[in-house]
């Protein structure tokens, strides 16, 4: 009577104790990609060789979350495309905001700098603009409204940081960033992504961010001689219509690159920028040696310089670029063959699960713990696969990091997600299993749907674990799978949880109608029914009648 009471119990403890664990593996999945000791920053920087300076000063303008396609009908930066030259740059994916800082200033990529989202929190070691220009006894600095964590990621190679979130205090700070004459200075406003997350790329919010934005660069840099000092306007990444980004859709890779002033060349046609090509390109108009772990290229095509200039740039570029490829190919390698021993083990491991997982439901069987009723399991098994992964499509429309308004509360959002999901699997598994009236077998068949659901939810999660499990990573999962194994561990959480909620349920039938009268006398009216028809045939001549 009580071995599926004991079987309940159980597989209460095993739901809570696997929620607890898919729980925090899905929140901890992304910030584990981060790499802080990444194989580049292990190795000493190329020392490249130090060009002649084109610009007095660099001025640096990272627009937070600015779309390409949103930088056009912006008067000061309109101006600056017609006295200069622009592009459309691309963003590295993930088009996230640190990952693309450091992929500016350091001409990293993030599969090779280590910073794969924001969750990333220690100092960047690798070499930098600011870096360059410290060696050489020059300075910079860095100027926002928005508490971006570009300062802290480059603390260590910045002299002014200025954080200055009250109104008008950007303006401010950056006109005294100016007057003090530093050789490079970094502006990143973040208006701009806030109303991008808020409100999405196709807003009158986001066009009025994007415009007070470019009204706040033209009362800083309206005035400046661009004879002798240079602009250049850029972004980390885009904006989809309805807000977010993260994944590789054009509109969020997709992002402007302007530049104007003194040692560019005006109107000329660049090719195919990236973000990583900015950092050797002010090293090279400040007279620096570019980073020497960058991998972006001069694009000595804007430059005011000439043919053996651009040649001896293009050469430097190569010689850093094929160093710095060795390195992390070798790295590539070491980290390959370790993440195929792990494999190896992980899928051995899930496949011994998997196995006893089955022999545990035979067992199970057996012994009454389990009763497979295929009309229950029909109905409420499919339940929360089925709301969860239909409401994330709804959401995104598609596998991706974007697919979230703000990487800050996906996790919250596909929690969400899962609390909808499991009140539709418990109101389904409850009229799944309504109609049952011997309690011992309802129970037992509440704990075959809990059981085969675990493993529904938990196979392909398992799968993920022991491919793309432990770290660090030196290259990455696709860009779906990012979004789809957080995804993936989160809905073991949130099923987890409902299998536990269901059980519990079931357990307060179970206990309520064994000590409640009408139930037990109703219990008592089926043995006498049971026993009078095992005495009827029992009885002589039944076998003739």
């Amino acid at each position: 009577m009580f071995t599926p009471v004991i079987a309940a119990a159980a597989l209460v403890a095993v739901a809570a104790g696997a929620a607890v664990y898919a729980g925090r593996a899905g929140l901890a999945f992304l910030p584990g990609l981060n790499d802080p000791q990444p194989p580049l920053a292990q190795a000493d920087p190329v020392a490249s060789p130090t060009p002649p300076a084109l610009s007095e000063r660099v001025v640096l303008v990272i627009v937070d979350g600015l779309a390409e396609r949103a930088s056009y009908g912006l008067p000061f930066i309109d101006r600056l495309r017609a006295v200069g030259t622009d592009a459309i740059a691309t963003a590295h994916a993930p088009s996230i905001s640190r990952p693309n800082y450091v992929a500016i200033v350091t001409g990293v990529p993030p599969l090779y700098s280590g910073v794969r989202n924001n969750a990333y929190h220690f100092p960047v070691r690798l070499d930098s603009i600011m870096r360059r220009l410290r060696a050489a006894g020059r300075e910079t600095a860095y100027v926002s409204e928005s508490s971006t964590g570009f300062g802290y990621l480059f603390a260590e190679d910045i002299e002014d940081i200025d954080y200055s979130p009250w109104p008008g205090g950007f303006e401010q700070s950056a006109h005294l960033a100016l007057r003090r004459g530093y050789p490079l200075v970094i502006l990143l406003p973040g208006w701009v992504d806030d109303a991008g997350h808020l409100y999405g790329a196709a807003s009158d919010e986001y066009r009025a961010a994007a415009h007070r934005v470019d009204r706040a660069l033209d009362e800083i840099l309206g005035h400046v001689d661009l004879t002798r000092t240079t602009v250049i306007v850029t972004a980390d990444h885009g904006h989809l219509d309805g807000g977010g980004h993260g994944g590789v859709e054009p509109e969020v890779l997709e992002v402007p690159l302007v530049l104007a002033g003194a040692g560019i060349r005006p109107g000329a046609l660049i090719r195919e920028p990236r973000l990583i090509d900015i950092a050797p390109t002010v090293a090279a108009l400040l007279g620096v040696p570019a980073p020497g772990h960058g991998f972006g290229r001069t694009l000595v095509e804007a430059l005011a310089v000439d043919a053996g200039a651009a040649d001896a740039l293009r050469r430097a570029d190569d010689a850093r670029i094929r160093r710095n490829r060795a390195v992390v190919d070798a790295a590539i390698r070491r980290a390959r063959a370790r993440r195929d021993a792990s494999r190896t083990r992980r899928l051995a491991l899930v496949f011994v699960a998997v196995a006893a997982g089955g022999l545990a439901l035979v067992a199970g069987r057996r012994l009454g713990a389990f009763l497979v009723d295929w009309r229950v399991l029909a109905i409420a098994l499919p339940a929360f696969p089925l709301t969860f992964y239909a409401l994330v499509a709804i959401a995104g429309h598609r596998a991706s990091l974007s697919a979230l308004p703000d990487e800050g509360v996906g996790a919250r959002i596909v929690f969400w997600f899962g609390l909808a999901a499991t009140g539709v699997h418990v109101a389904a598994a409850w009229l799944a299993l309504r109609g049952r009236v011997v309690l011992r077998n309802r129970l037992a068949a509440a704990n075959a749907l809990a059981w085969c659901g675990l493993f529904v939810a938990g196979v392909p999660a398992a799968m993920a674990w022991a491919l793309y499990g432990g770290g660090p990573f030196v290259d990455l999962p696709g860009p779906r799978l990012l979004f789809l194994i957080p995804a993936m561990y989160i809905s073991v959480a949130c099923y987890a949880a409902a299998a536990g909620a269901s059980l519990g349920l079931e357990l307060v039938v179970f206990f309520a109608r064994v000590f409640d009268p009408r139930w037990a006398l109703r219990r008592a009216q089926r043995r006498v029914d049971r026993e009078r028809q095992r005495l009827a045939g029992d009885r002589p001549g039944d076998a003739g009648d």
